[in-house]
C-alpha cells in the first residue's frame, strides 16, 4: 500500500472512501465478503448445531423432543388446529 495522506481536518476519510470505491468497483470486495460470510457461518453452525450436515433428523411427527421440526408439517398442523378450534367455538353444546 502507498503513503497515507491526512486530510485538512486531520482524518484519512478521503483515502478510505477512494480505496473502498475501488474495491466495490472490482470483484475483490464481493469475493472477500462472500468468503468471510461462508467461513463464519460454517464455523458457527459447526459450533452451535448438533448433529451437522445430512445427519440432522427432521421430525415430521412433531413428537420427538429436541429434534428439528419439519416446517411444512408445523404449518399444516397449526392451520388444522386453528380450524378445529374455530369450529368447536361455534358448536352449541
Amino acid at each position: 500500500m502507498g503513503t497515507i495522506d491526512v486530510d485538512s481536518d486531520g482524518t484519512i476519510q478521503a483515502q478510505i472512501n477512494k480505496l473502498f470505491t475501488e474495491k466495490v468497483n472490482s470483484s475483490d470486495l464481493d469475493s472477500y465478503v462472500n468468503n468471510q460470510i461462508s467461513a463464519n457461518v460454517t464455523q458457527w453452525l459447526a459450533a452451535n448445531v448438533t448433529p451437522t450436515g445430512s445427519a440432522v433428523a427432521i421430525d415430521k411427527s412433531l413428537s420427538i423432543e429436541g429434534a428439528a421440526a419439519d416446517s411444512k408439517t408445523v404449518g399444516e398442523t397449526f392451520y388444522t388446529k386453528t380450524e378445529i378450534d374455530g369450529l368447536i367455538g361455534k358448536i352449541d353444546w
